[in-house]
């Protein structure tokens, strides 16, 4: 706002300016707009255009008080209709004023500063005169097209990307050596309830919102539902890559995956289930089984949102991890390349994808939910690669039972290796295979005797550093005698002892 003598200067004598008046309208109704045809836009849909703001007037005195320097600085509150849709509507705002001789909203004088694209944001803007201003948003409706494109789009990619989801648990379920760690059973268990989520959101399309009205209503409960637990499962599988990787030590939780069910099955049943009873059961939005985008900000926006940020920042921490994880058997090629197939395999498991569709408003939302589309539809697709296609064991297991030689087994990692060496020193000792269970010797210098599992569809393992410095503390302890090494995996996949397994061996973790 300039000085107020500048104002006065502009009204011209102190007789002509009687006072400064400031009135703020709720409403536009008693500004008469003359009818005018909808713009044309290039693509052909009209763009409509309505004041998205309440009325100020300025006034001082009977004058008209124009070329004001520096010009008023004006801020409005945006407030859009309450069944405005950024994803299906571009919209734009400039500040405007009301010109009585010609009864339309003029931009003449007013120029718009800044506009923040959030709902109910903030408008800034600078005029040069004095008369009645507002906020004029014009909504132009997205393409059909483009709305066809992205459907045509989303459907195919969450089609394939169940198909890999069920290719996963129908080649790992079968082997028990394969999911017999925690760390798996969590994987599985998010794989399971994102496929239930894939089905129930693919059951939207039907178009039974009229003819069907109270399934439509189970589907849309469903499917909020069925997402909730998905990302219930990315918060475990965060919270225990942390304990695992970063915290190391602490980690064992009693009847972990009895605990983990019940937090991430029951757990969501309560938004829903809340907002359908504070709704009195009018959850859907008009035409499709979804739940409506106002009770969704609350049921399901925010707390995947708060997951996410949760995510975000184990996410951080892990990178920490990452970074300093590198073995000097491998060329720095090879560890950049093995650090960035970790970063993507947690981005994956933990559905950090999902962040971009907070930023899809505005002008930009179109075009980011193309990126949310193609990132998040292929999710499935990239925990088979990681997880099963990147895992050693996995395809060492399926390369005996169609015939095809195993890949050698390569070398310890890093850390295993370094554990390996400092073992040494303080006592000899030996690796060998033989056909005979694992052995050890009450000798003053100690030699370590590993046996290739009796199982002989299970593939030869390798040593990690946990394994190693177990086996060095314990070597005069019985308990040695049915430790098992454990695979090496290419991404960040904490391998912890199944309590159920061997409830007496400490917590052995592979990192990268």
């Amino acid at each position: 706002m300039p000085p107020l003598k500048d104002v006065i200067s502009a009204a011209g004598s102190d007789d002509d300016a009687k006072g400064l008046v400031c009135v703020v309208f709720e409403t536009p109704s008693l500004f008469p707009t003359a009818k005018t045809p909808e713009n044309e836009t290039a693509d052909g849909p009209p763009v409509k255009e309505e004041i998205a703001s309440k009325v100020v007037l300025l006034s001082f005195g009977p004058k008209s008080i124009e070329n004001i320097d520096p010009p008023l600085e004006l801020n409005f509150t945006k407030g859009e209709p309450e069944k405005f849709d950024p994803s299906k509507e571009k919209t734009s705002y400039k500040c405007v004023y009301h010109d009585k001789a010609t009864q339309t909203w003029s931009t003449r004088g007013c120029e718009t500063v800044n506009v923040d694209e959030s709902r109910g944001g903030e408008v800034s803007c600078r005029c040069n005169h004095m008369t009645s201003f507002a906020i004029l948003m014009s909504v132009e409706p997205i393409p059909d097209y483009i709305m066809e494109i992205q459907s045509n789009m989303t459907n195919p990619l969450l089609g394939i990307s169940l198909f890999f989801i069920l290719l996963m648990l129908g080649t790992v379920l079968p082997f028990k050596q394969l999911w017999a760690t925690r760390s798996m059973k969590i994987h599985l268990s998010l794989a399971a309830s994102m496929a239930l989520a894939i089905v129930m959101f693919l059951l939207t399309n039907l178009k039974i919102r009229k003819s069907m009205p109270g399934l439509c209503n189970i589907i849309a409960f469903l499917v909020d539902y069925t997402y909730l637990v998905v990302f219930m499962w990315t918060l475990v599988e965060s919270i225990v890559m942390y304990l695992s990787l970063v915290q190391v030590f602490g980690g064992h939780i009693s009847k972990y995956m009895l605990k983990f069910n019940l937090f991430c099955w029951l757990f969501p049943l309560l938004s829903p289930i809340t907002d359908y009873f504070l709704t009195e059961g009018n959850l859907l939005e008009d035409s499709v089984c979804i739940i409506n985008r106002d009770i969704r900000k609350w049921a399901f926006i925010l707390p995947v949102g708060v997951i996410l940020l949760i995510n975000l920042i184990i996410f951080f921490s892990l990178l920490k991890v990452i970074a300093h994880a590198k073995s000097p058997d491998r060329s720095t090629s090879d560890n950049i390349i093995k650090q960035m197939k970790a970063v993507a395999s947690i981005s994956c498991m933990l559905g950090l994808g999902w962040i971009i569709a907070f930023f899809g408003f505005g002008r930009a939302a179109v075009y980011i939910q193309f990126g949310f589309i193609i990132i998040n539809g292929t999710q499935g697709i990239f925990m088979f690669l990681f997880y099963c296609v990147g895992n050693e064991q996995y395809m060492d297991i399926w390369r005996e039972k169609f015939g095809i030689e195993k890949k050698k087994a390569a070398t310890s990692s890093s850390f295993g290796t370094k554990a390996n060496t400092a073992v040494t020193a303080a006592a000899p000792r030996t690796n060998t295979v033989a056909p005979a269970e694992s052995t050890v010797s009450s000798s003053a210098a100690p030699t370590v005797t590993t046996a290739r599992p009796k199982n002989t569809a299970n593939p030869t393992p390798r040593v990690t550093k946990r394994s190693s410095l177990r086996s060095s503390t314990k070597t005069n302890s019985a308990s040695t005698d049915k430790m098992d090494l454990v695979y090496e995996n290419e991404n960040v996949y904490d391998i912890i002892d199944d309590p159920d397994i061997k409830s007496n061996d400490p917590a052995t973790i592979t990192r990268i």
